[in-house]
């Protein structure tokens, strides 16, 4: 517990000056003609199924720019205040991997031109049936069955097979060399309760089963 605590209190004193409530975000995109209007509209139109309109989540989107260099556009987003609408609203949502999934290119199947770091698509065949796999890197979760006519409805896909769940405190245990990538999902610092054998129990108010969580941590 006791050198637990040290590196504790080093990881609060050197990553509290990162933590923000904005989300860095950044796109390949060969387009420079788009603008900020188009990604918002994609992200309510996508990645969720909420009635909101641009206009509504317009002032969460800051510093929007290309860079012609990296041929990427950029920019903040307050994914707090987003969710929080969201959850308020009762919809659901997937904005996990922005830099991937606002990519044109994201919603097809065995789509090898994203980064290394961004989930693909991946139909397998067994026994006559078709199975949807989500692949990031050398590890693949299967998520459902599929006909022909689910090819074109990965949108819906990606937005539904990660439901969110009621916003409420849960107790967790993780890993120790997990609390960093958590505090990064979650965007602050859950009270740890205790520690043993490189686990730690702690006190979590989210928006995801435990289940979830620690998938989300462990795949994407």
């Amino acid at each position: 517990m006791k050198y637990f605590l040290i590196f504790f209190i080093v990881f609060n004193f050197s990553y509290a000056q990162n933590l923000s409530t904005y989300n860095e975000v950044s796109i390949k995109n060969l387009d420079p003609k788009l603008n900020k209007y188009y990604f918002l509209d994609k992200i309510l139109n996508d990645l969720t199924d909420t009635n909101l309109i641009v206009k509504d989540i317009e002032d969460h989107v800051i510093n929007f720019f290309y860079d012609n260099a990296k041929q990427t556009y950029n920019f903040q987003i307050d994914m707090i205040e987003l969710t929080n609408k969201l959850l308020e609203e009762g919809s659901q949502f997937n904005l996990h991997q922005l830099n991937c999934s606002l990519s044109e290119n994201f919603f097809e199947i065995n789509q090898n031109n994203l980064s290394q770091n961004c989930p693909i698509f991946l139909i397998e065949k067994f026994n006559e049936n078709k199975y949807l796999y989500i692949k990031k890197n050398n590890t693949s979760f299967r998520i459902s069955k599929i006909v022909n006519s689910d090819m074109n409805n990965l949108k819906k896909i990606w937005l539904t097979f990660l439901p969110v769940d009621k916003l409420k405190k849960r107790d967790l245990i993780l890993k120790t060399n997990q609390y960093i990538n958590l505090v990064k999902l979650v965007n602050y610092y859950p009270k740890i309760k205790s520690y043993k054998n490189q686990n730690i129990s702690l006190d979590l108010k989210y928006f995801y089963s435990n289940s979830k969580t620690k998938f989300i941590l462990n795949f994407l």
